[in-house]
């Protein structure tokens, strides 16, 4: 599964392309790209 990103996040720094590619290579569950997207989510929305 591909996960996309806004252009912002990649300017603000929020989202290094390697680190995500990394955990997302060891993503196998669903839940577990859920949490990761959601946690990502909550960090970007704190920021603001």
């Amino acid at each position: 599964m591909e996960m996309v990103y806004h252009n912002e996040d990649r300017e603000y720094g929020n989202i290094p392309d390697a680190s995500v590619r990394h955990v997302e290579s060891k993503i196998c569950s669903d839940d577990d790209r859920k949490w990761l997207l959601q946690s990502l989510m909550l960090r970007l929305v704190s920021k603001t």
